[in-house]
């Protein structure tokens, strides 16, 4: 019995990369993908690693080459990174478009009659509103660029003094234009 003969046949196929790279696209997590396919998080994980190993010892130039026996690992690794960049992409556009805002229209018409009803003019009119959400930006901040904009709970703050030590104090940096007289 030759060595790749021994061991259970592995779970991983091209319907199941699919099926999961699908699912994360859609903001699945990788939890929630091995329960779909029917694998434990830990075959995932496994799977991610090997074919991260992989791609690692070809770069490294310590083999050629990608492995036949790991290609579906490798490919499985490529398309769980790139399902992941994509959900990512698409969510923040969503963000950043609710904080851009959006337009409402209101069309508004107004009647002028005389005393025996008779319509004497008639106008109409469109009002645009444009509403812009700032919890949605400065969501998008704190996480994007959690060292500037991360709010410090009282909590934390409370036990990092209590753990003696020192937060930093919280720095303004805005620009003041230059008077152009």
């Amino acid at each position: 019995m030759s060595r790749r003969d021994r061991g259970r046949p592995s779970k991983l196929t091209p319907e199941i990369i699919e099926t999961i790279g699908r699912a994360l696209r859609g903001g699945a997590y990788l939890e929630t993908c091995a329960d779909l396919v029917g694998v434990s998080r830990y075959t995932i994980r496994n799977w991610i690693k090997i074919g991260r190993e992989e791609i690692e010892s070809v770069e490294s130039r310590s083999r050629e080459r990608i492995r036949k026996s790991k290609a579906l690992h490798v490919d499985f690794f490529n398309t769980v990174n790139k399902a992941l960049a994509e959900a990512e992409i698409q969510a923040s556009a969503i963000v950043l478009s609710a904080a851009a805002g959006w337009i409402t229209e209101k069309e508004k018409t107004t009647i002028k009659t005389d005393a025996a009803g008779n319509i004497l003019e008639q106008s109409t009119t469109t009002e645009t509103h444009k509403r812009r959400d700032w919890r949605a930006a400065l969501e998008f901040l704190d996480r994007r660029f959690p060292e500037r904009w991360a709010k410090i709970d009282r909590e934390r703050a409370i036990e990092h003094q209590t753990a003696g030590e020192q937060l930093e104090p919280v720095e303004w940096i805005f620009e003041i234009p230059e008077n152009s007289e």
